[in-house]
């Protein structure tokens, strides 16, 4: 058999993971009730001078926490229906949503909690503070028309009319002192972001359904309705409304922010070519026959367009949240399919086709005319969206000297920054991650923040202080909450933080998830498996790859690094900075979970309890040109009859025996040691049956499944005949079982010459 030791990967691929004591506060708010067709969801975030932070959404959990004197103190019910439409089943009927308002306090008690909805869905979409600490909030109703205790609450001297209807509300709420008015907004819907004034002047926006300007107000052939209230909420001062006209053509509004001077600056997209946009601003002509951003800004009487323009390039652009900062500065946020999106000459890019996956973001000048900073928002920390399918920007911030602050979840990779509160990505594919720019977007500060599965942002909210609250989604079971309650199988935290700290000593940092060497995929291991542990400073600057000494055994201990496993340690093949390849000792046989940690210049990490079971087995394979490739599945590390390596222009023949490499095994008959390199003689067998088919369906006769000659005691070898095959297609799937584990959810692919 073929000497393979030259095959094990061992090399570098950066990948990126701390401490948590910036971490202010970390709680779970129990917006999700984890029932079906849970549909709770926080949608806006806010923060107040004195470190307060104000959350918006909607819930279907009557555990909702309201506070004692809440407007709200009962959720409101009612019945939804929806799911895909079967003529043969009943409708699915699920609890509909009410809105909801909370507030906590500068270490995450709960100071103010109420539900804000009637019998039908309630969602609050968009959310704004004063001074004062009042909360405006909007969104959205189907709580009308329901009888007496069933419709949205709403109270009387509406400025629209008490007996004005719609399925928009506004609302402005007093945690002191309760409901102070609450609103239908007729003609208007979808979604509603709102906005307020020094004075306590609320503005809304909204998707034009018929909405009525007012008296010289701005008005337009549709698509944005757009208003401002007086401070006790008893008058409309204006009620603008602009857009396309077209047939079949749409605006839709994504943010809204105002200035100390009353002007309201409105983002969003439209596929119309006949927005309004004025002379001399950045882009009067749509970019794309799809979707465009626009950013307009609106005087203070309501009565004119001080600008709008387009925002995009010759794809897909869509706004999604919108800042002004004291010089009149509008920012956007938003995605962008366009690889000639607008950038200034001092922005970062983005490699690669998956432009989409980047985002954007824009400084506009205060006139509109230009751009002072536009880029490529994955970029900004030296990513590309290609590599890096998963980096998502979700939401950013502003504070009063322009710095800015983004939030969202990423997977490997990011730059975290000296003293950062958690250095690593911890697993589950994602974490959620939080940023501060300078105001000329230049990285200053990042952080992972998240446990050992799924976790993402969506919102962010800055404080004077510079720290941020966080709010987002996890599915990890050992997310680091600080009070209360531990997350569910899927629930929304908050948090609030210092993203970093340069006088912070940043100290080993391990990912609470192992990698199969051969798949790098996360899951429970095997005794003997070669794994892959993420992490960051758990090992040297520079790469070393191991030797076996003269007695054939790896070493334990490399670049000042060890990683023990209930106190055993691993045989360790490469070690750096972010990364470390070792072997899963034999000795962990029998046993159901284990405890993993790392040691570098004598400091540990944090300790993973990471699963085990008798196999976990994955083939090894040659990486993908393109990442992002569906199928086939990748090229597996496969040797034809002959030894040449198995490719699409080297197929195997039908009848000849192919041998394919693996580890996560398990045992081996007789038994091989940890940390061993496999003899020539004798071969040791795979101790848990064998079994191959290709494509699933097609048995492959297995002559061999054992240790594999000249490669560390981990790795597997299956030898198998190449079976006819039933389908014509050259390139085909092999599936492998040992005992009763199947070989990874990421199958690989051989050619087979029929």
């Amino acid at each position: 058999m073929r000497a393979i030791s030259a095959l094990i990967v061992t090399s570098f691929v950066p990948l990126a993971c701390g401490q948590t004591s910036g971490l202010i506060y970390s709680r779970v708010l129990p917006v999700l009730s984890g029932a079906g067709n849970d549909s709770g969801a926080i949608t806006a975030i806010a923060a107040d001078a004195g470190g307060n932070t104000y959350l918006a959404g909607s819930t279907q959990n009557p555990a909702f926490p309201v506070t004692l004197g809440a407007p709200q103190s009962t959720f409101g019910g009612g019945t939804c229906s929806g799911g895909v439409y079967n003529p043969f089943l009943p409708p699915q009927t699920y609890p509909c949503d009410d809105a909801f308002v909370a507030e906590l306090d500068p270490k995450g008690n709960l100071l103010f909690a109420t539900f804000l909805g009637g019998a039908g869905l309630d969602q609050a979409t968009g959310m704004a503070v004063d001074a004062a600490g009042n909360i405006y909030v909007a969104g959205t109703t189907a709580s009308t028309g329901l009888g007496a205790g069933q419709n949205f609450p709403t109270t009387p001297g509406s400025p629209f009319g008490d007996s004005a209807t719609g399925t928009a509300f506004l609302a402005k709420i007093s945690p002191a002192t309760g409901l102070v008015y609450s609103y239908l907004i007729p003609g208007v819907d979808n979604r509603i972001v709102v906005a307020v004034d020094a004075q306590g002047n609320v503005y809304f926006a909204g998707t034009y359904n018929g909405f009525a300007a007012t008296a010289g107000a701005l008005q337009g052939k549709g698509g944005i309705a757009v208003g401002t209230l007086n401070a006790a909420g008893t008058k409309l001062i204006y009620g603008a409304q602009f857009g396309g006209g077209g047939s079949g053509e749409a605006d839709s509004i994504a943010g809204i922010a105002v200035d100390s001077s009353g002007n309201v600056y409105l983002a969003g997209s439209t596929n119309s070519s006949e927005f309004p946009v004025t002379a001399g601003a950045f882009q009067t002509t749509p970019t794309n026959p799809f979707e465009v951003a626009f950013v307009s800004r609106l005087n203070a009487s309501g009565s004119a367009l001080v600008y709008s323009t387009f925002l995009g390039g010759s794809s897909l652009d869509l706004a999604t949240q919108i800042r002004v900062d004291a010089q009149g500065d509008a920012y956007v946020l938003g995605a962008t399919d366009s690889s000639d999106f607008p950038l200034t000459p001092n922005a970062y890019q983005v490699a690669g086709t998956n432009i989409s996956l980047a985002g954007f973001l824009t400084e506009f000048k205060p006139d509109g005319s230009g751009l002072i900073f536009s880029t490529y928002v994955a970029g900004v920390f030296g990513l590309s969206a290609a590599v890096n399918p998963l980096i998502s920007v979700n939401a950013f911030d502003i504070d009063s000297s322009g710095d800015i602050f983004l939030t969202g979840q990423t997977a490997t990779g990011l730059p975290t920054t000296p003293g950062s509160l958690q250095s690593c990505l911890a697993g589950g594919g994602v974490d959620m991650f939080a940023a501060g720019l300078t105001p000329q977007g230049k990285l200053a500060a990042s952080t992972y923040l998240g446990g050992s599965g799924y976790d993402g942002s969506e919102l962010i909210a800055v404080h004077p202080d510079g720290t941020v609250t966080v709010a987002g989604t996890t599915s990890s079971p050992d997310f680091p909450i600080t009070m209360g309650a531990k997350p569910g199988v899927l629930d929304y935290v908050v948090a609030r933080l210092q993203i970093s700290n340069p006088n912070r000593l940043n100290t080993p940092c391990m990912a609470l998830a192992l990698e199969s060497s051969a798949s790098l995929i996360e899951k429970p291991i095997a005794p003997g498996e070669l794994v892959t542990l993420r992490g960051n400073y758990f090992g040297p600057d520079t790469g070393q790859e191991a030797a076996a000494d003269s007695s054939g055994l790896l070493p334990t201990s490399l670049g000042g690094a060890r990683v023990l496993f209930d106190g055993i340690p691993a045989p360790l093949l490469y070690v750096q900075s972010q990364q470390i390849n070792a072997q899963a000792p034999f000795e962990l046989a029998g046993r159901q979970s284990t405890a993993v940690h790392v040691e570098y210049q004598g400091v540990a990490s944090q300790t993973a309890q990471i699963a085990v079971q008798a196999a976990s087995p994955d083939f090894f394979q040659i990486p993908p040109s393109n990442p992002n490739q569906a199928y086939p599945p990748p090229q597996g590390i496969v040797f034809n009859q002959d030894g040449s390596l198995n490719s699409p222009s080297n197929p195997a023949p039908v009848g000849s025996t192919v041998w394919m490499l693996g580890t996560g095994g398990g045992l081996f008959t007789p038994p091989l040691a940890t940390g061993t390199i496999a003899p020539l003689s004798p071969l040791s067998k795979l101790a848990l049956p064998v079994t191959v088919t290709i494509d699933g369906a097609d048995p492959a006769p297995v002559e061999y499944a054992g240790s594999s000659p000249t490669a560390p005691s981990g790795v597997f070898q299956i030898n198998f005949v190449i079976p006819p095959v039933g389908t014509a297609q050259s390139i085909h799937t092999v599936y492998a079982t040992i005992g009763s584990v199947p070989t990874n959810q990421l199958q690989v692919s051989i050619a087979i010459q029929q």
